[in-house]
């Protein structure tokens, strides 16, 4: 007899109810939105870390030696999207 009085006060803001269902949905919706805006958060810092950690090394090569730094930004960045650009091109 008690448990299906309790049962009832649960299901009874929802027993016919499309209202209820429909904002508890929206309740899922909003935890879910919320889930997800914290993983994109942080994979976004996960990759400006890795593109500082990126800028600290291309300034240290570029204090160290110029024509080195100069030699690698041509060897494995300004030479491949040249010829990536060119094939494109063809």
């Amino acid at each position: 007899m008690h448990c299906s009085i309790i049962n009832s006060l649960f299901t009874m803001p929802f027993y016919n109810n499309e209202s209820g269902i429909i904002f508890l949905n929206f309740i899922f919706l909003l935890v879910f939105l919320v889930k997800l805006s914290i993983i994109h958060c942080s994979i976004i810092l996960r990759m400006m870390e890795i593109e500082g950690f990126l800028m600290i090394i291309k300034h240290i090569l570029m204090l160290c030696n110029h024509e080195f730094f100069n030699m690698i930004m041509y060897q494995y960045i300004i030479l491949p999207d040249v010829l990536l650009n060119y094939r494109l091109l063809l």
